[in-house]
């Protein structure tokens, strides 16, 4: 019986298959962090609307829109631009190596040359993509809290709601964003690796 050998596509130690493995087993125990993470800002969000509902009625409508935008518009927009990372690594490794996995005829300390560089490209990008949501959710915050003031000054002006209140409103809607911006870490350190 002859021992059959499978060529390592990618020429790394564990191979494909093995980078697969730890990359599934990693996401066991990041999905069930980041959901709980995620819920909980929802949770906040929610209990924020409803007590601007009950406090601040002009302000609730405004608030929730822009929560609601922070909790679903920003990550989605950030699994389409880490689509295109994605798609960039592929592309990148498909470009080093041939169409049957062996490398493309260039000098052996190119090929590591170049996969340096597209490592650090995608960590780069990586790092640029996370920077915006970032940015995306604090401009989010901010917008949010500016409505919540703006309105509760009114009411402060007319008597609808005491100062003390209007403090803890505003409080309370930082809180909320503060819940959602905790979820980012769980989710950056999650195994999406190039």
């Amino acid at each position: 019986m002859k021992h059959v050998t499978v060529a390592d596509p990618f020429g790394e130690p564990g191979g494909l298959v093995g980078r697969l493995t730890v990359d599934v087993d990693s996401l066991d125990s990041a999905f069930p962090v980041t959901l709980g993470l995620l819920a909980t800002a929802a949770l906040a969000g929610a209990l924020v609307t409803a007590l601007l509902f009950l406090f601040l009625p002009s302000a609730a409508p405004l608030y929730a829109l822009l929560y609601a935008a922070a909790l679903f518009l920003v990550p989605a927009g950030l699994v389409l631009l880490g689509r295109s990372l994605g798609r960039m690594s592929v592309d990148a490794s498909a470009g080093l190596h041939g169409i049957h996995g062996h490398v493309s005829p260039v000098l052996p300390g190119a090929v590591l040359g170049q996969r340096a560089c597209l490592a650090t490209a995608a960590c780069r990008r990586r790092a640029w993509i996370y920077a915006a949501g970032a940015t995306a959710i604090q401009v989010l915050a901010a917008l949010a809290v500016l409505a919540v003031l703006r309105q509760g000054l009114e009411a402060l002006g007319a008597g609808m709601v005491s100062g003390p209140v209007l403090a803890g409103l505003l409080l309370a809607c930082l809180g909320s964003f503060a819940a959602l911006a905790a979820a980012r870490p769980a989710a950056r350190s999650s195994p999406a690796r190039s």
